[in-house]
C-alpha cells in the first residue's frame, strides 16, 4: 500500500511539474509585439478559406490590408509577415501555409535580399517567426537550418529564452489575454493584428527609380537562401507562387537597396517566376511620400488604403482571386473584419488631424475596439 501511495505521489508531482511548465510557457513566451499575434492568428483562419497569402516583412503588412482587399475585390487573404523577416524563413512560412490553406496565389516578399549577413542572422527577427510556430517537423527543420545547432534547446523550448519575462508579468498577462481573445473569437484575427503608425514624413531630394536598372550582387547568406528558395519552388512545381516588392521612396542613400532588388528580380524572372515590382507603380497608386508614408519603406494607413485598392485589383485581374466564392460564414467573418478595420482607420484619421504620431499596435487596436463595444451597449 505504501509503495502504491509513493508511486501516486511521484506521478502527481510529475503532472504538477508538467502543468506548471505548460502554464509558464503559455504566459511567459511573449515578445510583446503585433508580430507574435499575427503569426499565431494565422492558425486561427478557417482551413482552406484564403484565396491569397502574402509572406514577408513589415513592408508587406504595412502596405497591404486584407480587409480592404476583401471590401474592394471580394477575395480573402492573409499577410503572414514579421518585422525584419530574414530571407531564410520564407521557405518555412511557405510550408506552414500549404498545411492548412490552398490559396490561388502565394506572394513572397523580396525584402529579405536587402539584409547583409549580420542582419540576416539577427536572432530576434528570426524568433518572431520560429518561436510562434507550433511544434512540428517543419519547425525542427527550420531551427536546424537557421541556427546550425547553436543553442538548439532554447529554440525548441522557448521558455528557456523567455523565463525572465516574469519581471514583466503584467505585460505577459496582457498578451496572454490577447491570445485568449483570438482563440475565443472575441477579437478577429486580421484586424486585431494590424500594425501601422499614425504619422507622415517630410522628404526631399527623392529619386525616381521607375527606370533605374543598375544591379548589385546579393549578400552571401541572404543571396544563398534566396537561391535555395527558388530551387525549392522549382523542385516542388509551385506554380501558384510569385514575388513582390512593396513601394518605397528613394534618396541617394537608398539606391544600393534598389540595386539589390533589381538583381533579385532578374534572378526570379530568369527562373520563370512572376514579380510584382510596385516601386515602378507608385504614380498609379497616387502615393505621396509626404502624406502616405511614415518612413521610406512603410506606408501609414492612408497610403496602405490607396496601395491595397490598386494591388488587390491588379492581383485579382491577373489571378481571378475572387472567383469561386465563399460560404456565408466566411463572408460574415470578413465583413466583421472590415467593420473592425474601419474603426481603427477612423482612429488613425483622428490622429492625423490632431498631428499625433502614434504606433497602431495590438494594444491600441484592442483599446479602440473595446471602447467601440462599450459605446454600442
Amino acid at each position: 500500500m505504501k509503495r502504491w501511495k509513493g508511486s501516486l505521489e511521484v506521478v502527481a508531482l510529475c503532472v504538477a511539474i508538467i502543468a506548471s511548465l505548460f502554464v509558464s510557457s503559455h504566459v511567459l513566451n511573449h515578445q510583446f509585439s503585433s508580430d507574435e499575434l499575427r503569426v499565431r492568428a494565422f492558425y486561427k483562419e478557417p482551413e482552406n478559406s484564403l484565396d491569397m497569402v502574402l509572406i514577408g516583412s513589415s513592408a508587406a503588412y504595412t502596405t497591404f490590408s486584407s480587409t480592404v482587399a476583401w471590401k474592394e475585390e471580394g477575395f480573402t487573404s492573409y499577410t503572414l509577415a514579421t518585422s525584419g523577416a530574414p530571407m531564410g524563413i520564407a521557405k518555412s512560412m511557405l510550408k506552414e501555409v500549404v498545411k492548412t490553406q490552398k490559396p490561388k496565389l502565394i506572394l513572397i516578399d523580396l525584402n529579405g535580399v536587402l539584409y547583409d549577413d549580420e542582419a540576416e542572422q539577427r536572432e530576434g527577427m528570426t524568433r518572431l517567426w520560429v518561436d510562434n510556430m507550433p511544434l512540428s517537423e517543419n519547425k525542427l527543420e527550420t531551427i536546424d537550418e537557421l541556427t546550425q545547432g547553436k543553442d538548439k534547446l532554447s529554440w525548441v523550448f522557448p521558455l528557456i529564452t523567455y523565463h525572465q519575462n516574469w519581471e514583466k508579468i503584467k505585460v505577459c498577462l496582457r498578451y496572454t489575454g490577447y491570445d485568449w481573445k483570438l482563440w475565443t473569437g472575441s477579437r478577429l484575427p486580421y484586424s486585431f493584428t494590424m500594425r501601422s503608425i499614425s504619422g507622415t514624413s517630410d522628404r526631399k531630394n527623392l529619386i525616381d527609380v521607375t527606370q533605374y536598372q543598375e544591379k548589385q550582387e546579393l549578400y552571401p547568406l541572404s543571396g544563398q537562401r534566396f537561391r535555395e528558395l527558388l530551387d525549392y519552388l522549382k523542385e516542388n512545381d509551385m506554380t501558384n507562387v510569385a514575388f513582390f516588392n512593396m513601394p518605397r521612396y528613394y534618396d541617394k542613400k537608398m539606391l544600393p537597396q534598389r540595386k539589390l532588388l533589381n538583381q533579385a528580380i532578374a534572378m526570379a524572372e530568369a527562373e520563370g517566376f512572376q514579380v510584382y515590382d510596385f516601386d515602378r507603380e507608385i504614380a498609379r497608386m497616387n502615393l505621396d511620400p509626404n502624406k502616405d508614408y511614415y518612413n521610406s519603406g512603410h506606408l501609414n494607413m492612408n497610403g496602405q488604403r490607396k496601395a491595397t485598392k490598386y494591388i488587390a485589383k491588379r492581383l485579382n485581374q491577373d489571378h481571378h482571386l475572387s472567383d469561386g466564392g465563399h460560404s456565408e460564414a466566411i463572408r460574415d467573418l470578413w465583413d466583421q473584419e472590415y467593420e473592425a478595420y474601419e474603426k481603427v482607420y477612423a482612429y488613425h484619421q483622428e490622429n492625423l488631424k490632431k498631428g499625433i504620431r502614434e504606433e497602431i499596435t495590438a494594444e491600441v487596436i484592442d483599446r479602440v475596439l473595446s471602447k467601440s463595444e462599450e459605446d454600442s451597449k
